[in-house]
């Protein structure tokens, strides 16, 4: 039980994480949307997350120059090293990662965002602690 419910703070935390930093980049004028969405098979009760994808092509075809079919299937295949969020602001579109408590970053993300810095992406990582503690009384 105790393992269960460290993994459930930790879980809150990351998510508590993800909305502040959106909170604050909307006020510093970002148009902020989730990357990758999380989905559950009802009849088999699996969860799995899915990639956005109608607003990335929508968003890198629209507004970035460059050929992005390759770009696109890198990230389909690379679904697990995805930043949290895709930030447009002024024309100028941003990947966001959130980590929290000072996690860092695995290896399939810091290859992804080897591959979008090096497509002319500008990647932000916001650091945020998070003190989360639970009373049942």
């Amino acid at each position: 039980m105790v393992e269960k419910d460290s993994i459930r703070i930790n879980l809150l935390k990351g998510r508590n994480s993800e909305n502040y930093v959106r909170w604050k980049l909307q006020g510093e004028g970002f148009k902020v949307v989730k990357l990758v969405q999380r989905g559950r098979d009802r009849k088999s009760n699996y969860d799995f997350n899915f990639l956005n994808m109608g607003l990335l092509n929508n968003i890198l075809f629209k507004d970035y120059e460059e050929d992005t079919e390759e770009l696109i299937n890198f990230l389909k295949e690379n679904i697990n090293g995805l930043p949290d969020f895709i930030c447009l602001k002024e024309g100028e579109i941003s990947f966001v990662e959130v980590k929290s408590n000072h996690s860092g970053l695995n290896e399939n993300q810091k290859k992804t965002f080897q591959v979008l810095r090096d497509n002319g992406f500008r990647i932000i990582i916001r650091n945020i602690n998070v003190n989360l503690e639970i009373n049942e009384n």
